[in-house]
């Protein structure tokens, strides 16, 4: 049996576990919380319509790199909006879609199998774009001097908080840093380093500091005469 299982915290502080098999007539939920010294399991039968997608949604390009605007379909794919996934809710198990004209909350058996495959792939950036701050700090080492250059050893250090009780998984920051560098017989030549960095997790309510690679800035000096770019 196909299934998929969500782990959340539920707002009165009890943990909870759902798990979903999909049938092939009907999705079955198995619910269970834990409240103190109490475990609660339901279960429940819900019936679904689902049809294999037509041609022109086959079409359709399914991107899962971000959260951006699309056309989200009903599971027999006779109707259909456009909007934006701006966040959701495990317990409810619903969705809030900012469109055009209003936001709206739509649950997720009223969503196609292709929406639900991009609502799993995207929701930990949902819980990034809401809840993930970041700050930088700019590091600089003690100039070395070799003659009229000067090198600078700069990186930088890239500040990521969790503001919410959930993990946040799977994180790369990709960066550019761009500068110039003096060639001591013409004019600064602009350039550009860049590169990754991968967190695994972010906790809840954690705040974690990563740093860019060392990037040597060359500066031409001479008697009297300062340079900085």
């Amino acid at each position: 049996m196909d299934h998929t299982e969500d782990a959340f915290q539920s707002k009165d502080g009890g943990k909870s576990m759902t798990y979903r098999w999909k049938q092939d007539s009907y999705y079955v939920y198995l619910t269970g919380t834990n409240k103190g010294d109490r475990y609660n399991v339901s279960q429940e039968y819900r019936p679904k319509v689902v049809s294999d997608a037509p041609a022109a949604v086959l079409a359709e390009k399914d991107r899962f790199d971000g959260i951006y605007e699309r056309k989200f379909y009903t599971p027999d794919y006779s109707k259909s909006f456009k909007g934006r996934i701006v966040g959701f809710d495990q317990g409810k198990e619903t969705i809030s879609v900012q469109t055009k004209k209003s936001r709206l909350t739509i649950s997720l058996d009223k969503l196609s199998e292709r929406d639900l495959a991009y609502y799993e792939e995207i929701k930990d950036l949902v819980i990034a774009s809401k809840s993930l701050g970041l700050s930088i700090k700019e590091n600089k080492a003690k100039a070395e001097r070799n003659g009229r250059a000067s090198t600078v050893n700069t990186n930088f250090a890239i500040g990521l908080a969790n503001r919410s009780s959930q993990p946040i998984q799977e994180l790369e920051i990709k960066y550019v840093a761009s500068h110039k560098v003096d060639t001591l017989d013409g004019p600064p030549v602009l350039t550009s380093t860049s590169g990754s960095v991968d967190v695994t997790s972010l906790f809840g309510n954690y705040h974690e500091t990563i740093y860019t690679d060392m990037v040597p800035i060359i500066r031409e000096t001479r008697p009297g005469v300062s340079s900085s770019g």
